[in-house]
């Protein structure tokens, strides 16, 4: 039926270009005056810029995770530097070496987001941080440190897959509770990176254990 109807309008334009044609005389179309353009108003910039802070606003969840992150990162970087000396497996060279660059991105990443919020960068010494900076788990103490430094070959392939899931499963566990607790939506979207990208590592780093041991 639709098109029925625009077939119809198409000839009835047909007939009136043809009557225009066969009658000279014809008035000619008045003529029409430009209508002046639309006045749009800018919107204002006091409220855009609260919007703006709002939409990009850091709660204190979202500054103790960024401020406990950047250290814990750091300690996965320190650990995954060791493995190149200390292992002939070259998957586990592959994924020392995603670590590393994976976690120093997000570093930069977070420092970026403490800087936005306001804070003081985060430092990433590790000293005084037994088993964790305020309440972020699966850090490494000096004492497993030193341990795993001294290893080569199997038992420290044996060792780094085990500190490296513990402490993995200590960034989830603090990845999740700022999901809960934090509003800031940047933060949340790395929150839910570190949680995908390391939970894929800790299944790969299971499988290897049952194959080494």
């Amino acid at each position: 039926m639709h098109r029925f109807r625009i077939l119809a309008a198409a000839i009835a334009g047909t007939f009136v270009l043809a009557a225009c044609a066969d009658n000279p005389t014809a008035e000619a179309p008045a003529e029409t005056t430009a209508a002046a353009p639309a006045t749009t108003t800018a919107p204002d910039a006091t409220s855009t810029h609260a919007d703006a802070e709002t939409s990009a606003s850091f709660n204190d969840a979202d500054i103790e995770f960024l401020q406990g992150m950047v250290p814990h990162h750091s300690q996965a970087v320190e650990m995954a530097q060791m493995v190149p000396d200390n292992t002939d497996r070259p998957e586990l060279n592959e994924l020392a070496e995603m670590i590393i660059a994976s976690q120093n991105e997000e570093i930069e990443l977070m420092q970026g987001y403490l800087a936005e919020a306001g804070e003081e960068p985060a430092g990433d010494s590790m000293e005084g941080m037994d088993g964790g900076m305020g309440g972020m788990s699966g850090m490494m103490d000096d004492e497993e440190m030193q341990q795993m430094m001294g290893m080569s070959g199997e038992e420290f392939d044996l060792m780094f897959v085990e500190m490296m899931t513990r402490h993995h499963e200590g960034a989830i566990d603090a990845a999740e509770q700022v999901l809960e607790t934090g509003e800031n939506p940047d933060v949340a979207q790395l929150a839910g990176d570190i949680i995908e990208e390391q939970e894929a590592e800790i299944q790969q780093m299971s499988e290897w254990q049952e194959q080494w041991s």
